[in-house]
C-alpha cells in the first residue's frame, strides 16, 4: 500500500460524508414541508365534506414525517458503517506509512474515531432525526387525543 491508496481512501471517505450531508439536507427540507402542511391543516377551516380528509391528513403527515426520519437514520447508519470501515483501513495505512517514513516526515491528518471531536461532529446526524421523531410523536398524540 502506498500514498495513492491513502488518497483513494480519503476520497471515498469524503464522498461518504458528502452523501451523509445530502441525506441530512433532504431530511430537513422534507421535514420543513411536512411541518408546513401540518400547520396549514391545523389552521384550515373547511366545510364538512373535506373534514374527514383533513383529519386523515393530520394523522398521515406526522406518520410520513416519522417514516422519513427512520429512513434517514438507516441511511446515515449505513454511511457511518462504511466511513468507520474505511477509516480503520486508512488508520492502519497511516500507521504503516508513519513507521516506514518516520513520524517527522509523515504527519497523520484527521481525527480518529476514538477522539471526542469525532463524536461531537456526529451529534447533528445522531440526534436531529431522533428529535424530529419526538416532535412528530407529540403532534400525532395531540391529533389523536383532540
Amino acid at each position: 500500500m502506498d500514498f495513492s491508496t491513502l488518497k483513494r481512501l480519503d476520497d471515498q471517505i469524503h464522498m461518504e460524508y458528502d452523501l451523509m450531508g445530502q441525506r441530512m439536507s433532504w431530511m430537513v427540507i422534507s421535514q420543513s414541508f411536512l411541518f408546513t402542511a401540518v400547520a396549514a391543516s391545523a389552521n384550515s377551516s373547511v366545510d364538512h365534506s373535506m373534514r374527514k380528509v383533513i383529519d386523515l391528513l393530520r394523522l398521515l403527515i406526522p406518520s410520513i414525517g416519522i417514516l422519513s426520519c427512520l429512513f434517514a437514520i438507516a441511511a446515515i447508519f449505513a454511511a457511518r458503517s462504511v466511513i468507520n470501515r474505511l477509516k480503520n483501513i486508512r488508520n492502519s495505512l497511516e500507521d504503516a506509512l508513519s513507521l516506514e517514513h518516520g513520524e517527522d516526515r509523515f504527519y497523520k491528518l484527521g481525527v480518529r474515531q476514538t477522539e471526542w471531536q469525532h463524536s461531537f461532529g456526529n451529534f447533528p446526524t445522531s440526534f436531529l432525526p431522533l428529535a424530529l421523531i419526538c416532535v412528530w410523536l407529540i403532534i400525532l398524540v395531540a391529533v389523536v387525543w383532540n
